[in-house]
């Protein structure tokens, strides 16, 4: 009984209001429509008087009935700066400045468009009102996408517009494929809400809903009910099959904040109650001229005596980006749910850890200085005991950066100090605090200048740097780490400009020649609290041309390597500079003079090496809508490739388009990973297009992450059903979701978007 009370409540809330995708802006979103052709007007528009204040009079035959009376007909047209009134038949009064239009009217202000067989004018301190019979409107405001209808009686005064005997649609002229009638429709233009009374939606023709009280909202976002979403799944506890149906209702509080609220059902479990509030503040212009706002959200759900586990079970999530002045900036994440299986059981997800953090932040970019001060929390969830207890949690973390530059000399000093304390939850594992200094100087000695395309390029560049690490160790003995380095970087670019499909492009060529050096320490006895090796899966060109192999601070790699490089690109002259290149290859490959490398294996001070590394190359092809890349790492004693990565998409908008990508790499000589992803979207009609997303490990047939779907966009109405599968921590959550929505009076759920986005890049879920 619940589910078909639910089903009925589901319906009826799916038409009353308009929030697509639930953008929270200080300007409001106009809905716009898809597939329509060529939109019309009810009439044809005409031009206004450029003359403020005048009135302009044409017509066939006038006269003058008495002082200050005036009648007009034949083509009769009066054309002010603000309106334009055309009929058969006009009688003027000029003593109240009102006039009786009959016979072909039309009526046209900036907003607004009235044709009827009768209309009455009139103009007061307050504005313009009209009064029309039999008469048909339509919004103009924003465009040939605003409503449109009919009415018995129709009036318009500078704030409201009554309809009697009333039809309303957001569908184009003559092609309305649903309407709303009612006895009386009011348009409340101050307050953005439209009312009805003894409404009745027809889809199509076929009456679909009656409510004696109908109110949506006129533009952009406004309070009400969103579309609900229905799910089905399996659930995890009772491996049976289930389905969630989630009502929301959305308040439109203020342009800069709103608030979501929502009950959801889910079988076998019971009623999960939501609440989302966003608010924009402090707005400021960034250096590039964007408007930046900082913001605050909190997410919290709460379910009472989940029938399952007979518990009180919740989740909060809230965020905060706070500028606090032009250079002080706050921001927070905070994570919290009320057991282990939250995010498994009731959110269906695949979370192993919730992490939290809090970060004050004074950035001077004009000084080049930044300061910071960061806290961590974690909470270690249900089947990630052992693996997250291996992991560290920045207790705090302080950092100071400074960089001093003397732009005419080409010359810089850039300093660094972090200062961190790691905790664990696991009983007598090493942990401690870790203080870093670094000073690194730079020189560019010779510059190529820059031009229109390409920025100024160093042809040498010189560098030194020194660090010293001291780890203030719990269970352990305290240590202290000095390593120096220096490099020099050698550039011989050459340009050229030529033409290509009767097109300007220009070519650059930059071969480069890298020395590398640092100090060798033996670093076994330091843990690893934030150390990965970036070599570990596919080596790629900035792997090699990078300063430092690890991520982290644990481990400093010795160096006295040579790294040869080479890179081309190739773009048009008239490109945007943050167009791809049409064709853009790379080759590295780097030489070591030291037979061993300092190792990130626990209780392993050096690794031994070859002469040389692997050969990392990359090619990326980019013309009109095709654009292809490879990434490849070539053993260099046989020529045999160790990991590759291919990409091509091809891509015309975000209902069509197609990409493919494949890797795979050897983890061992007799084990290799593969991995493949596709994505894609295809029109099948004007319509109608079809929409997937499939990734996969191939080498063990593991599945990641599976969407499809399918969806109908009319003029102004649309069907979407998407069907997900991910992987889960044993098997796999299923998700089904059908959606209905008539555009400008419903709304698709906002998570739904975020969905589908997220496992099919490229693809923009929604439907305006």
């Amino acid at each position: 009984m619940i589910k078909y009370l639910l089903v009925l409540i589901s319906l009826i809330s799916s038409f009353s209001i308009n929030a697509e995708g639930i953008s929270l802006n200080c300007s409001s979103v106009e809905t716009q429509c898809l597939n329509c052709g060529e939109n019309k007007t009810i009439f044809p528009l005409n031009e206004f008087s450029k003359d403020t204040g005048s009135l302009d009079v044409t017509a066939d035959e006038s006269e003058i009935l008495n002082s200050g009376a005036y009648h007009f007909n034949g083509d009769v047209e009066l054309k002010s700066d603000v309106h334009i009134l055309s009929a058969d038949d006009i009688k003027v009064l000029s003593a109240d400045e009102s006039a009786l239009a009959s016979g072909n009217v039309k009526f046209q202000d900036k907003d607004f468009l009235i044709s009827s067989n009768e209309l009455q004018f009139n103009k007061d301190l307050n504005g313009i009102s009209v009064d029309a019979s039999n008469a048909y409107f339509q919004d103009i405001s924003v465009g040939t996408l605003g409503a449109n209808g009919s009415g018995s009686r129709i009036i318009k005064t500078p704030n409201n517009i009554i309809i009697e005997n009333a039809t309303y649609t957001l569908c184009p002229v003559s092609n309305s494929n649903w309407v709303v009638e009612a006895s009386t429709i009011k348009l409340d233009l101050d307050k953005n809400r439209g009312n009805a009374k003894n409404a009745k939606i027809e889809f199509y023709g076929i009456p679909i809903l009656y409510l004696p009280r109908y109110s949506w909202v006129l533009k952009g976002r406004g309070s009400g009910f969103l579309t609900p979403s229905y799910q089905t799944f399996n659930d995890s506890t009772t491996k049976k099959g289930a389905y969630t149906l989630k009502v929301p209702y959305y308040f439109d509080i203020a342009p800069d904040r709103d608030l979501l609220i929502a009950a959801t059902y889910l079988k076998y479990r019971g009623f999960k109650y939501e609440g989302k509030y966003r608010q924009l503040f402090g707005r400021k212009i960034d250096d590039e001229g964007e408007n930046v706002d900082s913001i605050i959200k909190i997410d919290a759900r709460y379910m009472s005596n989940d029938s399952i586990s007979k518990i009180n079970r919740w989740f909060l999530e809230s965020s905060l980006v706070l500028d606090i002045t032009d250079k002080f900036n706050f921001s927070s994440n905070y994570n919290r749910v009320s057991d282990k299986k939250y995010i498994k059981e009731i959110a269906r997800g695949t979370k192993a850890e919730l992490n939290s953090q809090f970060k004050l932040s004074y950035q001077d970019k004009t000084n080049a200085l930044l300061l910071q001060a960061l806290r961590e929390f974690r909470q270690v969830l249900d089947g990630c005991e052992t693996a997250c207890q291996d992991k560290y949690t920045r207790n705090y973390e302080l950092l100071l950066d400074k960089t001093f530059t003397w732009e005419e000399e080409n010359r810089a000093i850039n300093t660094v100090l972090k200062n961190t304390k790691f905790t664990s939850t696991k009983p007598n594992k090493v942990s401690g605090t870790r203080t870093y200094l670094n000073i690194g100087f730079t020189k560019d000695h010779l510059i190529l200048e820059g031009d229109d395309i390409y920025p100024a390029i160093p042809l040498i560049s010189s560098k030194l740097n020194f660090s010293s690490t001291h780890y203030n160790l719990n269970n352990s003995k305290n240590i202290t780490r000095n390593i120096g380095g220096a490099g020099l970087d050698l550039l011989l670019p050459f340009k050229n400009r030529g033409s290509f499909l009767n097109a300007e492009i220009s070519h650059i060529l930059i071969p480069k020649i890298s020395y590398k050096y640092r100090g060798t320490k033996a670093q076994s006895s330091i843990p690893l609290f934030d150390t990965t090796d970036s070599y570990v899966d596919i080596m790629t060109f900035s792997d090699l041309t990078a300063d430092e192999r690890y991520t982290g601070l644990d481990r400093i790699s010795n160096a006295n390597d040579v790294t040869y490089s080479i890179e081309s690109g190739t773009r048009f002259i008239d490109s945007e500079k943050t167009d791809p290149d049409l064709l853009n290859f790379k080759l590295a490959q780097t030489y070591y003079t030291d037979d061993y490398a300092v190792s990130n294996i626990t209780n392993n001070d050096y690794e031994i090496r070859r002469k040389y590394s692997n050969i990392a190359s990359s090619i990326a092809v980019a013309l009109d809508n095709f654009t292809f890349s490879n990434n490849t790492t070539i053993e260099p004693d046989n020529f045999s490739i160790v990991s590759k990565s291919n990409s091509f998409s091809y891509r015309v908008n975000s209902r069509k388009f197609i990409t493919l990508e494949y890797s795979h790499s050897r983890v061992t000589n007799d084990d290799k990973k593969r991995t493949i992803k596709m994505y894609g979207a295809l029109p099948l009609t004007d319509s109608i297009h079809i929409f997937g997303g499939r990734d996969k490990i191939t080498s063990t047939n593991a599945l990641n992450t599976e969407t499809s779907g399918i969806v109908y966009e009319s003029c102004c109405w649309a069907f979407r059903l998407a069907h997900i599968k991910k992987a889960a921590s044993n098997d796999y959550n299923y998700s089904t979701v059908a959606e209905i929505i008539l555009k400008g009076l419903g709304s698709t759920a906002a998570s739904l978007n975020e969905r589908i986005e997220t496992n099919i890049p490229g693809y923009v879920a929604e439907l305006n």
